[in-house]
């Protein structure tokens, strides 16, 4: 008698594959930032990376904000803490580094600025790339306030407000077309219910899919310390050993990548401290 191999079933879904598509985005954009940063400390390239960097960036920002409308004080304690732990940590490394070699004249002003994540509003900043955290910043709070309002008519006055506010400061427009269109986005799964669905797919598909996107979440999980550490390491390859681009380019990401799991580790610890004080 033959027998027939019967592939095996599985549930896939629907947040499985939200996941990893923006794992996915994720890692793509914080590459994409960092390809861009070395290139241009060597005059290479263009800044078209940072349009779909940015735009993948502030997309999932809008996706995974869209969450804020159940409890949106927790909400944004939890985004504090997730920005400002490890931005602080690198922020106090780059200002004593800048006191030790005198890279860039600043004065008190600046560095307070530069620690209440401000870059975005001076033009002398100590830590350039500290700017993206301003604008997250600005689109959190936002999100916040409008999620608290209840006012239909409050909502749009401060939504005119916050907008016109941010393209005095120069935030290209896509920022909001991308940030919208993941908030939009989440909005229409949650309502829909299509973020609860599942789908029947091959065994061997579900379970690579699910080991894959494991790998991703876990590798994705680090991009926001990696983004706040490569400037500095970038600045070390180029500007203190003066080491050509192959060299910065792989050994600044391999720094990078390692420093990102140091910080990530640090700041989760200081993060479990702050909660268990707070309750």
């Amino acid at each position: 008698m033959s027998t027939m191999s019967v592939e095996c079933k599985g549930e896939l879904s629907v947040r499985e594959m939200t996941s990893a598509v923006n794992s996915v985005l994720r890692i793509t954009a914080t590459v994409l930032v960092f390809v861009f940063h070395c290139n241009a400390l060597y005059g290479l390239g263009s800044d078209r990376p940072l349009f779909y960097a940015f735009s993948f960036f502030l997309f999932l920002s809008g996706f995974y904000a869209a969450s804020a409308r159940s409890n949106p004080v927790g909400w944004l304690m939890r985004r504090l803490r997730r920005i400002y732990i490890p931005y602080w940590i690198v922020v106090v490394g780059v200002v004593a580094a800048n006191m030790m070699y005198g890279y860039k004249d600043v004065g008190v002003f600046e560095i307070g600025v530069l620690l209440a994540g401000g870059n975005l509003f001076i033009d002398n900043s100590l830590y350039v790339i500290a700017w993206f955290v301003s604008a997250i910043l600005c689109f959190y709070l936002y999100v916040f306030v409008i999620a608290v309002l209840r006012s239909v008519v409050l909502r749009v006055g401060v939504t005119v407000v916050w907008a016109w506010f941010l393209l005095v400061f120069d935030i290209p427009p896509y920022f909001f077309v991308a940030f919208a269109l993941g908030f939009l986005l989440r909005r229409l799964m949650a309502s829909t219910g299509l973020d609860k669905e599942s789908f029947r797919s091959g065994g061997a598909f579900h379970a690579s899919l699910s080991t894959s996107s494991g790998l991703l979440f876990t590798v994705q999980n680090y991009s926001y310390e990696f983004f706040l550490l490569h400037g500095g390491v970038l600045i070390l390859f180029t500007k203190v050993f003066h080491a050509g681009y192959a060299v910065s380019f792989l050994a600044g990401f391999l720094l990078t990548a390692a420093g990102a799991v140091l910080l990530k580790r640090l700041s989760n610890r200081i993060d479990e401290l702050v909660v268990s004080l707070a309750s």
